[in-house]
């Protein structure tokens, strides 16, 4: 597997220079990696969306605090116009394989929460759906997720996201979940067994 980073050090990167970068580099998956947030400092715990219509008051709030980073961008139009219907679905071959990448997608985020959470005895918040521009960006043309790790606003959890040798077992259990992906992926196990 070859990872290709949107940065390397604490810099802005648009969300659509994000998607933008995972397209330029033919990516296979997109997994984008976030610490949450909450006004509840007790919330806790992990979850992992694919794109669509928010099902939840919770999940829409999440999308929306990821979604306001555009207001930070030079150009806020561009990130804006990778959740328009019309550029997203112009022609049937997009949408097809939109609807591909948006079934594996979902698959992708069960195996990342049954490989991460026995690993980091986090708690599992579950899979969830929202319109997240990044994903709006990246789901025409491969898979695409965004995994929220764990909550900074939470004392106990940010703690524990700030120690080297937990993100380094965050990161392996992430790697071995692509991995599981793939082979389930190419295996078809997904299509017989669900």
């Amino acid at each position: 597997i070859e990872a290709v980073m949107t940065r390397n050090n604490d810099t802005f990167v648009s969300l659509y220079q994000r998607a933008a970068i995972a397209r330029r580099a033919n990516g296979k998956l997109f997994v984008s990696i976030h610490a949450n947030a909450s006004h509840n400092r007790s919330a806790k715990g992990m979850e992992v969306f694919f794109l669509s219509a928010a099902k939840t008051a919770d999940a829409k709030s999440v999308a929306e605090r990821e979604n306001a980073s555009v207001n930070l961008e030079d150009n806020p139009s561009s990130s804006r116009s990778m959740l328009n219907e019309k550029t997203l679905l112009n022609d049937i071959e997009r949408d097809m394989a939109s609807n591909v990448f948006l079934k594996e997608s979902q698959d992708l985020c069960s195996v990342l929460l049954e490989t991460t959470i026995p690993v980091t005895r986090q708690t599992n918040r579950g899979v969830k759906q929202a319109g997240f521009y990044v994903l709006a960006g990246t789901l025409p043309h491969m898979p695409s997720i965004l995994f929220e790790a764990g909550f900074i606003s939470n004392p106990e959890e940010e703690r524990m996201l700030s120690r080297i040798s937990y993100q380094k077992r965050l990161a392996q259990s992430i790697y071995d979940a692509i991995i599981n992906f793939k082979v389930r992926h190419e295996r078809g196990l997904f299509t017989r067994s669900q």
